[in-house]
């Protein structure tokens, strides 16, 4: 029981720091033309819903996933990916292509990577629109994978239950044979002996 306790205790920390290491809520300026026509407003970004368009943050963890729409940004992903090289971000053609995450990476600004510099004509605001938050970012896709981790099959741990059970069916059947033969009785010469086996 103490062990369970003790283990419980520990994962419970250990969720708590990695929610504590993980959550990032920053203000973000929107644009959307049902509440104001005239310009962005400021909202928190835990309210952002896919398809805002918003304006970029310079020197700022991104809050979401967004596709870059207008401007460049060179961007730190050294967070998701290690690499400590900044990429240059391009924003997205427009033309009949049909967008993919994967295969449209260059033009994606990822939840959780830094803005280091933008560049954009005539001092314009860089804009992008949102297709990603929570758990539908890689960011979340991450943090989820170590939260509900996939249950892993090894063959050693396999083989190990199977020797395991071997050896347990090895015992019991000693265990029977020790109680069955513990006290026999054995009749010579008409005289009953009891042996005991030790």
């Amino acid at each position: 029981m103490i062990s369970i306790f003790l283990s419980f205790r520990t994962t419970k920390a250990n969720y708590k720091k990695l929610q504590e290491k993980t959550f990032f809520e920053t203000k973000v300026k929107v644009y959307r033309k049902y509440v104001n026509a005239h310009g962005p407003i400021l909202i928190n970004s835990g309210e952002l819903v896919p398809g805002d368009v918003i304006e970029v943050p310079q020197n700022q963890r991104m809050p979401c996933d967004m596709i870059l729409i207008k401007g460049i940004c060179i961007m730190n992903e050294s967070m998701l990916t290690g690499e400590s090289v900044p990429v240059i971000k391009e924003p997205l053609p427009n033309n009949d292509s049909v967008f993919d995450r994967d295969t449209h990476r260059k033009y994606i600004l990822y939840s959780g990577t830094t803005c280091l510099e933008t560049r954009t004509h005539n001092q314009e605001p860089i804009l992008a629109i949102v297709f990603g938050t929570g758990f539908s970012t890689i960011k979340g896709q991450l943090i989820r994978s170590m939260l509900y981790p996939k249950p892993e099959n090894f063959k050693f741990y396999r083989d190990a239950m199977k020797f395991i059970t071997v050896m347990v069916g090895l015992a019991l059947i000693g265990r029977v044979f020790f109680l069955f033969f513990n006290n026999v009785s054995i009749c010579f010469c008409g005289k009953t002996v009891d042996k005991k086996w030790s």
